[in-house]
């Protein structure tokens, strides 16, 4: 599976400010500013998979509970996520 790649926002902004002053902003070609992003270090992040897109979270009274421990299930959040999280589609570790 390829992951997409994630970039820093505050690192890219700052790139992007510090281009050549010289240069008139309507002549700032796509292909320059795509250089720039091109150079920008993939940030350092996992895609998280959410309580209610997960295959150990059921549904009981209308509250959501984790059931990855079955003898200690807890209620949770349905934008809640751990670290042991699989998505119900099987698309996702």
């Amino acid at each position: 599976m390829i992951l997409p790649e994630f970039i820093e926002r505050e690192a890219l902004i700052k790139a992007v400010r510090i281009m050549p002053r010289t240069i008139r902003p309507e002549l700032v070609r796509y292909s320059t500013v795509q250089a720039i992003i091109d150079k920008q270090p993939a940030a350092d992040v996992v895609e998280v998979v959410r309580c209610k897109d997960c295959e150990y979270a059921k549904e009981y009274k209308n509250k959501l509970f984790c059931c990855y421990y079955p003898t200690t299930p807890e209620s949770i959040s349905s934008n809640d996520f751990c670290s042991y999280g699989i998505r119900k589609d099987g698309d996702g570790e």
